[in-house]
């Protein structure tokens, strides 16, 4: 039998594409695109990130946006090629959506264990 979900598939990414574990992406390109707020029944632009050889592309929220723009600057040129970790978080709500923070760095000359 066809899955609803294989059928009407998405261009943009949701948490639950994720499988549930944080994934390590790097930013391919960013452009901003022109959405409806069924809320305020007004239009709104938001930052549209895809990724290297990714299919679906993140819609990012302020939050999302925020933390791409705490750790790569303010302008978004300066974000492409950069690595991030994309991982499913719950919300208040009981519904998930996705975290974007940084691609943990190991220090190459420790074994990596904790120095103290």
């Amino acid at each position: 039998m066809a899955k609803v979900s294989d059928i009407y598939q998405s261009v943009w990414l949701k948490a639950e594409d994720l499988g549930g574990a944080g994934r390590k992406v790097r930013i391919e390109a960013i452009n901003v695109q022109q959405f409806d707020n069924q809320q305020t029944n007004t239009k709104e632009n938001k930052i549209v990130v895809a990724f290297v050889g990714k299919q679906k592309r993140l819609i990012c929220n302020k939050m999302q946006a925020g933390a791409l723009g705490k750790m790569f600057g303010d302008d978004t040129d300066n974000w492409l090629g950069r690595e991030v970790v994309l991982t499913p978080i719950p919300t208040p709500n009981g519904k998930e959506t996705i975290a974007v923070t940084a691609v943990p760095v190991i220090d190459k000359e420790s074994d990596g264990a904790i120095p103290f």
